[in-house]
């Protein structure tokens, strides 16, 4: 475990994240993954600062991924990633092929591809698209599925940490989705996670794939949520 910021008040914390430059590379350039995860924690402490007190140490720790140390308390931050394999696959090819582009709601959430197929979703710039967009809400429910199955693949690693302190999954949207309507992502969410016994007594908060908006405490909004 090391301590990687020592931050005395709210306003310097605003400070330390506003002036953090961090860069996110490629996966074939190389990306670490602390990088990634400090991008996440830059963007989502200044979101929950009225619920954290001061002074506070931050530490890097290996899992959970960060560790916040007050006075009197301690937090776990485990941090993961919403995404389909099959999107990172197409990514990586993308990455390669600057003149070309992907038509995200090709890939849809619990279908099987072969390679071919899912290569052949890759076009050259400027070739016409023809189909449908989204149908309804399908973005918003495929989403809230990814963000789920990225939820129940750290819950079990967690619950042996929660016997010394609290533990928060972070989840951050890398899902193969555009323009999401954060308000219908949050009742999908919401629902999903009220059927999911195992995820429903944890705290799981969503940062969109920019940083700009979270859903906290997601499962707090499930007394409102009409099903």
């Amino acid at each position: 475990m090391e301590l990687i910021f020592n931050i005395s008040t709210n306003n310097d914390l605003k400070t330390l994240f506003d002036n953090l430059s961090v860069e996110i590379k490629h996966r074939r350039e190389g990306r670490q993954q602390f990088s990634l995860e400090l991008w996440v924690l830059k963007h989502y402490l200044p979101k929950i600062v009225d619920e954290l007190d001061f002074p506070m140490k931050v530490y890097k720790n290996e899992s959970p991924d960060f560790i916040i140390e007050t006075r009197d308390s301690k937090l776990g931050i485990e941090i993961t990633e919403a995404t389909s394999e099959y999107y990172q696959k197409l990514l990586y090819q993308l990455s390669y092929k600057p003149n070309y582009f992907l038509k995200l709601n090709n890939i849809q959430y619990g279908k099987e591809y072969t390679n071919e197929e899912l290569y052949s979703f890759l076009k050259p710039k400027g070739t016409p698209i023809y189909g449908y967009g989204w149908n309804g809400y399908q973005c918003e429910d495929f989403a809230s599925s990814w963000v789920r199955d990225a939820a129940q693949k750290k819950v079990c690693k967690i619950k042996r940490w929660e016997k010394d302190y609290p533990v928060r999954i972070v989840i951050y949207d890398n899902t193969p989705t555009n323009d999401l309507r954060m308000d219908v992502l949050s009742d999908y969410l919401n629902k999903k996670i009220l059927m999911n016994q195992e995820l429903n007594s944890h705290r799981i908060d969503f940062l969109s794939s920019d940083g700009s908006i979270i859903l906290k405490s997601i499962k707090n909004f499930i007394k409102d949520t009409k099903i």
